[in-house]
């Protein structure tokens, strides 16, 4: 079960926005307990402010040897290490051209806000 504490932090926290297109988040290894990634949500520049919907947000625990691939939109977190060490391996990859056209008038088809209306 995910860290209650990090469910309040998150909700503060998750209005910063990642200027990252794609992220990939690698686990490499050692024993650990918990570290859950938290995702609250795909959001442009402009809706970032606006809370997840609750059928938005999803914990997702690390399995060693195994990757997860995400939009840098798509607001995260990690909770807390119980106990032991994790390693992990972030691959960012960001788009200068991507931004140029983010900023138009209207919210880009893929912001979550407008999808889940």
């Amino acid at each position: 079960t995910p860290d209650l504490r990090i469910t309040k932090y998150v909700k503060s926290y998750i209005t910063v926005s990642n200027k990252i297109e794609i992220t990939l988040n690698l686990c490499l290894g050692r024993n650990f307990q918990g570290g859950e990634l938290y995702f609250g949500g795909v959001r442009c520049s402009r809706c970032n402010q606006i809370p997840p919907h609750k059928n938005e947000e999803k914990y997702v625990k690390h399995k060693i040897g195994f990757g997860l691939l995400h939009l840098g939109a798509h607001r995260h977190a990690a909770t807390s290490i119980k106990n032991g060490v994790r390693q992990n391996l972030i691959i960012w990859c960001k788009s200068d051209g991507f931004r140029k056209n983010e900023h138009t008038e209207n919210c880009p088809v893929w912001c979550g806000e407008h999808l889940c209306k």
